[in-house]
């Protein structure tokens, strides 16, 4: 499954990156994230949240990109990511 949440993002960025629609990208990433949030995959929360960072600091929602950018690090300590969380603050 997280190949194809992998692949399902990458399409998400690649038609941003055809025609940039920070609405639309942001509708993908979510929808993403749903699907395979309940899959229990931890890492895959936290690289979701990082990337939907991203949406919000591209629009210019320093608060939400904050915010998004500070769930990753509550992961659990020590972990991969966690590495992922803190690099997304930095």
């Amino acid at each position: 499954m997280f190949p194809i949440a992998l692949s399902r993002t990458i399409s998400a960025w690649d038609e941003f990156g055809k025609a940039p629609d920070l609405a639309k990208l942001e509708t993908s990433l979510k929808q993403v994230l749903h699907t395979y949030q309940t899959a229990q995959f931890g890492l895959w929360v936290v690289i979701s949240e990082a990337q939907l960072s991203l949406v919000d600091f591209y629009r210019g929602n320093w608060a939400g990109a904050l915010l998004h950018a500070q769930a990753p690090c509550r992961s659990e300590p020590g972990s991969s990511s966690e590495g992922v969380g803190i690099g997304t603050l930095l």
